[in-house]
């Protein structure tokens, strides 16, 4: 048993960042056994997968190699040492270990304690609070801090601190920011007395721009978040994710948005448009389009907020 710590403690000297990488033979020759002194916290990784979407494996290996690097430091010449060790299986390199474990679906990080009985040949039976569950966080991917959490709820171990690579951390971040703060500045303080800054049509179009973007519910969506789902008025009963088709709620905050424009626009070309202009016939022609343009956005509008809603406006005279 020694000899297989000393063989572990050498792989996790040699690694960047102390997580051990095992095939099937190193498996079967450091990991299988009635009895083990060690634990290992082992991260089931799929190269072919890394860049889906989805599972977002690189982030979670780096999360995983931050883990075991903070265990190596922390825990150097410690009673925790060649005790516990991180390892990498990787599916390619090691198909048959996934068949063994009966693992189909990834991520997967589990616990292999040290009183933990393998077979040489056979399915490994994993209790499944051995593992990581998305149900246990309320991330995902998993941090370093979570796994953290899990390394010390299964084998007791306090990890510590965890040091994460950041360009805040870099010497030349001052450096960079202060380039940066001037030469931003700069740009802004050429922007201020360009003479393209000057148009009136540029600001009048940013503003209703503006307008529009937050009346159409994206700043909604920015501070409260996209909705996931809405409720029919029949039952209340809930969509979600919007099955019959995808981009419905863009659409829907897309023409309420314009209708609401529209409508304010009305309003703006009867108060500052339309008194200025000296022709009592063009003036009398702008009046009667901006109120039939903003009476139907109008109208629309509350159409829209009772087919949601269900709710319906009352008028009284």
């Amino acid at each position: 048993m020694q000899q297989q710590v000393a063989e572990l403690m050498q792989l996790q000297a040699k690694s960047s960042d102390g997580v051990v990488e095992l095939d099937a033979t190193s498996f079967d020759r450091l990991v299988v056994g009635k009895k083990r002194p060690y634990s290992l916290i082992i991260f089931l990784a799929a190269d072919h997968l890394q860049d889906k979407p989805a599972l977002r494996l690189r982030e979670l290996r780096d999360e995983f190699g931050h883990l075991a690097k903070a265990f190596r430091k922390n825990h150097a010449n410690t009673t925790a040492t060649g005790k516990l060790f991180f390892a990498l299986v990787e599916y390619r390199r090691s198909g048959q270990l996934f068949h063994r474990l009966g693992v189909t679906s990834l991520p997967y990080i589990f616990r292999l304690a040290s009183s933990f009985q393998i077979e040489a040949d056979g399915t490994l039976k994993l209790r499944s609070e051995d593992a990581m569950k998305h149900s246990d966080y309320s991330a995902y991917p998993w941090t370093a801090e979570d796994m953290a959490s899990f390394v010390q709820e299964k084998t007791g171990v306090i990890i510590g601190s965890i040091e994460k690579p950041s360009i805040f951390k870099s010497r030349i971040f001052p450096v960079v920011a202060l380039a940066a703060t001037a030469g931003l500045a700069y740009i802004a303080y050429n922007l201020y007395y360009a003479e393209f800054m000057k148009n009136t049509a540029l600001w009048t179009f940013g503003t209703v721009a503006v307008f529009w973007f937050a009346v159409s519910g994206g700043m909604h969506n920015i501070i409260r978040g996209v909705p996931m789902y809405y409720v029919e008025q029949g039952g209340g009963r809930v969509q979600l994710f919007l099955p019959q088709g995808q981009g419905q709620l863009g659409a829907e905050g897309f023409i309420m948005g314009s209708l609401v424009t529209i409508f304010a626009l009305s309003l703006a070309t009867l108060s500052y448009l339309a008194p200025r202009v000296s022709n009592p016939t063009y003036r009398r022609a702008i009046c009667y389009t901006a109120l039939f343009l903003g009476g139907a956005a109008f109208f629309q509008v509350l159409r829209g907020y009772r087919w949601k809603t269900g709710y319906r406006w009352r008028t009284w005279f």
